[in-house]
């Protein structure tokens, strides 16, 4: 049976369930009982919905919510779109009894999961056992609060649980779906029920409101709306992710064969024009430059670094560059794909300090930069670490690689100079001073530093040859604390509307690997002196 023979039989299935009982439970009281048989009308995709002061597609929005709500692979039978508004007109037991679409909340943490009576190993709760015990829910979060650990990863887990738990008692109640009526204000959709009242003229003022409500979007939002439609619609980063890793295929190929060349040069092309296709439509629907978040700064990281590598290789004519160039780009591809638990892909409304266009598109784009230069040198450098490790010891070879990360270094070191100052002028325009040793502004500076060291080093003759190239490696561990590390493990400071949750975990495996193989090749070097 296809999808759309599919998505009808459960129209017509949801109709006969409630045709009945919506009669007599509208003559009992006095709120409009809509049919639930509108949550599989394909237009109520396209109306809009007010979430945080923001005008989104309710598909979109519905999205989210499905993500935070059930488990994946679920409910295939329905849309995020009727799931939505099936849970918002109060069906939850027709959705969990006939569709076995169970809600359930995600629970990450052991000793929550204890406290809420789950195994160990159950990674979620269901909304009315955490209804149960949403009180000592919040009791300890606010108790781990006091005592310092609001950053800690039982904290975080228990805020993002209650979150969950509001979010969707609020969408339980049609208190979560506002919806812009006839006079022109937003309100809920159990609002406009109660004003409605009972009855098929209720009923049917309601349903008019929700299928009516893009007529009456303003023509910046309605705008809007399309370009957040065809951002969700064509989801041009997935698809450079299947770009990305073609063209770095050809360019391995491009190594060994000139007649690849030509298709490398092609894949490029696309995934440029894929990346700045996604770029320009965020940057449409935000209204500002796409670097207030961590998956904005990862996705420019990963294309700078893309068109940095590019140009090193062309320079060069070395097609290795170009491989680690789209192999840097699709590492990024793959977090803001894969990461969801540390990056969040949602547009959100700007915090007051950042609506600045002028100052958020100079400084946090500059730093960003800075840091896609670095994440190349990074890769280069890894690189060379393994073929070394691996028995290619050519002075020679060496030199010229090192020769390339230098540049790829020194553009950095540039970028990160200049955002670094930039930003103390925003401070002292922002907060009133220049400078005022905030987490992020002292990790940032100690990655200048640290880059100016490496670099002058270089010139003096401290590091020279592979303890360069280990030297390389060993800088953009400091890049990663000021850029991930501020945000996930501090969480602390002035910056704290940049900051995220779920990274630790990653960042101690990557601190980890990274120093391991630092100190593997270090051993290397001093049998080799020895």
């Amino acid at each position: 049976m296809s999808k759309t023979c599919l998505n009808h039989a459960v129209f017509v299935a949801v109709a006969l369930f409630f045709g009945f009982f919506q009669g007599v439970a509208g003559a009992a009281g006095t709120v409009a009982r809509i049919d639930p048989a509108i949550c599989l009308n394909p237009a109520l995709e396209r109306q809009p919905i007010q979430v945080g002061g923001r005008v989104v597609p309710l598909f979109a929005y519905a999205r989210n919510v499905r993500r935070q709500l059930f488990p994946s692979k679920t409910c295939p039978q329905l849309s995020a779109t009727a799931l939505y508004c099936l849970l918002s007109l109060g069906k939850r037991d027709f959705v969990e009894e006939k569709h076995s679409c169970q809600v359930r909340l995600k629970v990450d943490h052991r000793e929550t999961r204890a406290l809420l009576g789950i195994g160990p190993d159950e990674p979620s709760v269901g909304p009315d056992a955490a209804r149960d015990k949403q009180r000592e829910l919040l009791d300890l979060y606010h108790a781990l609060e006091d005592k310092g650990e609001k950053s800690g990863g039982r904290a975080a887990d228990l805020s993002k649980l209650l979150v969950r738990i509001e979010k969707f008692d609020a969408i339980d109640k049609g208190q979560d779906w506002k919806i812009l009526g006839s006079g022109g204000e937003w309100e809920s959709l159990v609002r406009l029920q109660w004003a409605a009242g009972e009855g098929a003229d209720g009923a049917g003022k309601v349903e008019a409101a929700v299928l009516g409500s893009l007529a009456r979007v303003s023509p910046s939002e309605a705008r809007n709306l399309k370009f957040e439609t065809v951002y969700e619609k064509t989801a041009p980063f997935v698809v450079a992710i299947f770009i990305g890793l073609a063209g770095f295929l050809l360019s391995l190929l491009s190594i060994r064969s000139a007649r690849f060349r030509p298709w490398a040069v092609l894949s490029l092309g696309l995934l440029l024009g894929t990346e700045l296709f996604g770029i320009t439509l965020r940057v449409f629907v935000s209204g500002r430059a796409p670097v207030t978040n961590m998956y904005e700064t990862v996705m420019l990281v990963g294309i700078g670094s893309l068109i940095l590598g590019v140009i090193i290789g062309a320079k060069f004519k070395d097609w290795r560059i170009w491989a680690l160039a789209f192999f840097s780009n699709c590492l990024a591809l793959f977090m803001m794909k894969f990461a969801t638990g540390m990056l969040d892909a949602s547009i959100e409304p700007l915090v007051p300090v950042l609506r600045d266009n002028f100052w958020l598109s100079t400084h946090v784009t500059t730093v960003t930069l800075s840091y896609a230069c670095f994440a190349l040198s990074w890769i280069i450098s890894n690189f060379v670490l393994a073929r070394w490790l691996s028995g290619a010891r050519d002075e020679e070879s060496i030199q010229v690689w090192n020769h390339m990360i230098r540049i790829v270094m020194q553009v950095g070191t540039v970028f990160l100079a200049a955002g670094v100052i930039l930003g103390g002028i925003w401070a002292d325009y922002s907060w009133g001073r220049f400078w005022g040793w905030d987490p992020k502004e002292t990790w940032s500076l100690i990655a200048l530093v640290v880059y100016m060291l490496i670099l002058h080093g270089r010139y003096a003759g401290w590091f020279k040859d592979i303890v360069f190239t280990m030297m390389a490696a060993m800088g953009f561990l400091f890049v990663l604390m000021a850029w991930f590390g501020v945000n996930y493990i501090l969480s602390v400071g002035l910056h704290s509307y940049g900051f995220s949750s779920g990274g630790t975990a990653f960042l101690l495996v990557l601190f980890t690997a990274q120093a391991a193989f630092l100190a593997t090749a270090g051993m290397a070097y001093l049998r080799q002196k020895a």
